[in-house]
């Protein structure tokens, strides 16, 4: 019994010092892996975001506070394009950002290491989905509408005013092209928010032009334009006529005056009968016309009588 009880303890006691031994001997494996050397990894970038573009993206960051990060490796098509962006602040307040040019209208994944100046890098963050656009896009935007109903209206101290229709929520601007009182081209530009803009210089009777541009994400960092500009309707204004310029004609056919109410007092600025007389054609039935020269050459848009307003015809 006691040379079985010794037996048992000496192997107990090989045991315990064949796992003293082989712990020792992996405990210091990890060294043959590390060249004796410890790895750093720099501190991580926050907030990493990005804002679409026009073939193009901007991403952006709050930079690590390790003090010893001097530069972001950003990796993009699966490590095979790359860039440095030097870090120019360690205060998680500040952002960063870097335009990345010569992208295709594509969906990118790409990766930002923060790293030292030994060439430690951090592990990263990878910003998915991250989307360019491109001529793609810009082909199916179409202008903003004008308002059919009125689309222009001239104002009290006569500048034009035009009018459109509410904007579509990815619309960022529209620009207007007309002539100005001197002839030289000129554009404004009308904001997404407001639903008509003022011209106080245009010139009457030359063609307005417009063109929207549009952001596809709300945070995007660049407008896509409409690929054409659209035609405003033709503007034209209606003002009352240089009177002083009329004068009556004489057909061989033309009705004739009677009781000296001549067809020059049709414009003379008389509206009532008790100022004067009016213009008094005989009775020789209906139809009845005749002729006056305006003066100017033009487009009539309304004229008004002023109806007799004793004997037959009071119509009060």
């Amino acid at each position: 019994m006691t040379k079985m009880k010794t037996t048992i303890n000496v192997a107990v006691i090989s045991c315990i010092c064949l796992a003293m031994l082989g712990c020792k001997k992996y405990n210091e494996d990890y060294k043959d892996y590390l060249d004796n050397k410890e790895i750093t990894y720099p501190g991580l970038a926050t907030k990493v975001g990005y804002q679409a573009g026009n073939l193009r993206t901007v991403l952006f960051w709050n930079p690590s506070p390790d003090p010893s990060v001097k530069s972001y490796l950003i990796t993009w098509n699966n490590g095979v394009d790359s860039m440095v962006v030097n870090a120019t602040s360690n205060d998680p307040a500040v952002k960063m950002s870097v335009s990345v040019p010569g992208l295709m209208e594509y969906v990118y994944s790409f990766k930002i290491v923060a790293r030292d100046a030994e060439g430690n890098k951090s592990v990263g963050q990878e910003l998915n989905n991250v989307r360019v656009y491109g001529p793609a896009y810009a082909a199916i935007l179409i202008n903003r509408a004008h308002d059919p109903a009125t689309p222009f209206e001239f104002n009290s101290d006569g500048s034009l005013k035009l009018n459109f229709t509410k904007a579509d929520s990815t619309n960022y601007s529209t620009v207007i092209k007309y002539t100005n009182v001197s002839g030289a081209t000129e554009e404004r530009t009308l904001p997404r928010d407001e639903m008509s803009i003022n011209i106080p210089n245009y010139k009457l009777g030359t063609p307005v032009q417009y063109k929207s541009s549009f952001k596809p994400e709300r945070t995007a960092a660049d407008a896509f334009f409409v690929n054409s500009y659209s035609d405003f309707p033709e503007i034209f204004r209606i003002v009352e006529m240089d009177k002083s310029k009329f004068q009556a004609l004489s057909f061989p056919t033309d009705i004739r005056s009677e009781y000296g109410w001549e067809l020059r007092y049709l414009w003379d600025n008389k509206k009532e009968e008790s100022q004067g007389a009016g213009f008094h054609t005989g009775g020789s039935g209906m139809p009845q016309w005749f002729g006056i020269d305006l003066g100017a050459q033009t487009t009539l848009n309304s004229f008004r009588l002023w109806q007799r307003s004793s004997a037959l015809y009071n119509v009060a």
